[in-house]
């Protein structure tokens, strides 16, 4: 299994960037509507604001390219036809499915730059998706629970994302449509720490992607002196599963939901903050083993993978593709 993470963040640039970086993964540079952009490594390197809209639709330019760099990233250098599974949040997939579709199957010509790792070339290449399926994001990340754990009966299954936090009830044919929790992520305890953080400093032009992984570490430099943030990153992430976690879990599970399960399996990039852990434990450790499942990032993209390979026709190469607002994550098998 072949994985490909990069940040999902872009931004336009017309520079010339030579040297920057020594693989097309963390120099990626691609031509779209006639416009230049930098994206992944090489935009929060190079950068000035770069971005991403959250939870943004097949018809957004930042969906766009960040597809088209990831369909370069996948197909490149090989001549086999793409199928790839990609994803949405529960509440959006299905008004974006057909449009997604639409715009990913085909041919795709991608004009990229490689005067970021090293060559004073502009390449173009075609590459084909030759199927396209799309799936509500936990039932991807429920795909990699089943098939990437032992666990088999009924399953609660979290997934907590940047832009989005789902989770469900699982039994061995899918997922209880009933249960499905579909809230907003991380996102919402990024904005709470910067407007704190605002009320007694100057933040500058940080987005909420550059802040990212600085409130994932714990600390931020501010006029040349290191903060330390860990205590307000506590305060914010016990507010968020107080404010928003802890409600809906409550509002759509019945004591009926938790006497057929013991299990609850979490991913999502929000799996790494120990403090939300603790917040599961203490409030459900009593009744459910709580488990983080293995890269828990990569878990979404797991489960695309396996559907894609589930559905592979003839000469061609699943791919899954988690198209996330914090980490875009690629997986085929080579």
């Amino acid at each position: 299994m072949k994985v490909i993470t990069f940040p999902s963040i872009i931004e336009e640039n017309e520079s010339e960037l030579k040297n920057v970086f020594k693989n097309l993964v963390d120099g990626i540079k691609i031509h779209f509507k006639n416009e230049s952009y930098v994206v992944g490594k090489l935009a929060a390197t190079e950068g000035i604001s770069p971005h991403k809209i959250i939870n943004c639709s097949p018809a957004d330019d930042d969906y766009k390219i960040l597809a088209l760099s990831s369909i370069l990233l996948a197909g490149h250098g090989g001549e086999q036809p793409l199928n790839l599974t990609v994803g949405f949040p529960f509440s959006t997939y299905q008004s974006y499915r057909d449009e997604t579709i639409e715009f990913l199957q085909g041919k795709h010509e991608i004009r990229f730059d490689k005067f970021s790792i090293g060559k004073v070339t502009t390449d173009k290449v075609t590459i084909e998706v030759a199927s396209v399926n799309v799936l509500p994001e936990i039932i991807g990340c429920a795909f990699a629970f089943k098939d990437y754990t032992a666990t088999n009966g009924n399953i609660f299954v979290v997934n907590l994302g940047f832009g989005t936090f789902e989770a469900c009830l699982t039994n061995e044919s899918g997922i209880i449509s009933r249960t499905v929790i579909s809230k907003k992520g991380l996102q919402y305890a990024i904005d709470m720490a910067i407007k704190e953080l605002n009320k007694t400093n100057y933040l500058g032009m940080r987005t909420e992607n550059q802040f990212d992984p600085e409130f994932q570490k714990g600390s931020l430099f501010l006029n040349r002196k290191k903060m330390d943030i860990t205590a307000l990153r506590q305060n914010v992430l016990e507010r968020y599963y107080k404010e928003v976690i802890s409600p809906a879990i409550r509002n759509a599970w019945t004591d009926t939901d938790f006497s057929t399960s013991s299990s609850m399996y979490i991913a999502g990039g929000g799996a790494f903050y120990a403090e939300l852990i603790a917040s599961f434990k203490a409030e459900f450790g009593d009744m459910l083993d709580i488990q983080v499942l293995n890269e828990p990032h990569l878990a979404t993209a797991k489960g695309y993978f396996s559907n894609a390979v589930k559905n592979a026709q003839g000469d061609t190469k699943p791919v899954g593709i988690d198209i996330g607002n914090a980490q875009t994550v690629i997986i085929s098998n080579s």
